[in-house]
């Protein structure tokens, strides 16, 4: 998933704090984006609720509580999996 801070000075912040989690792979592809991939076999919508509580836990510090932080889509490889889940579950498209 792709995260964008209203403050580019904050990324490295973000991203360490996210490294942080043994499962949490997190990369700054851009100035003000983020991209994260989260290891494990929940489902797209359990990740994005585990990424949505990580973000509250990071914003609730006083340095980063003013900034703004939107999950703004997912990214290729979190794409791919959901695609291979989907053939898990329902076969190869005919």
């Amino acid at each position: 998933m792709r995260i964008h801070l209203s403050d580019p000075h904050l990324v490295p912040s973000l991203v360490a704090f996210l490294r942080e989690r043994a499962y949490v792979v997190a990369e700054r592809v851009g100035a003000h984006e983020v991209e994260v991939s989260q290891l494990g076999s929940e489902n797209a919508s359990g990740r994005r609720l585990e990424l949505d509580l990580i973000l509250q836990v990071w914003r609730a510090s006083p340095e980063h509580a003013d900034t703004r932080v939107e999950i703004t889509g997912i990214s290729p490889g979190d794409e791919q999996r959901l695609i291979d889940l989907w053939i898990e579950s329902n076969g190869e498209p005919t």
